[in-house]
């Protein structure tokens, strides 16, 4: 995946591939890669459907800051366009 800075571990790309074909949870302990994972679902579902959008959920504010500083960080800044919403803005009545 040339797109990329950084370089998937073995298990990750096989995590991937799986995500690829197939509706999917991945569970693993903090610190293995699930936002790499993530990350590359996202830039290969972007290439299947360009113009398509990616929403990413996540608990907490301080988690959605840190996916979206990881995705900021790990792809060119052409690629896609990537916004935060959390509920620190009330909506419009």
């Amino acid at each position: 995946m040339s797109i990329l800075k950084i370089t998937p571990r073995e298990y990750q790309s096989r995590i991937l591939e799986t995500c690829l074909k197939n509706n999917t949870l991945v569970v693993l302990p903090t610190g293995l890669g699930k936002t790499l994972i993530a990350l590359m679902l996202s830039i290969e579902k972007l290439k299947q459907r360009p113009g398509s959008k990616i929403l990413f959920l996540a608990p907490t504010r301080p988690l959605v800051e840190q996916h979206y500083e990881y995705f900021n960080k790990n792809l060119p800044e052409l690629f896609a366009q990537r916004d935060i919403f959390t509920g620190s803005v009330e909506a419009k009545r």
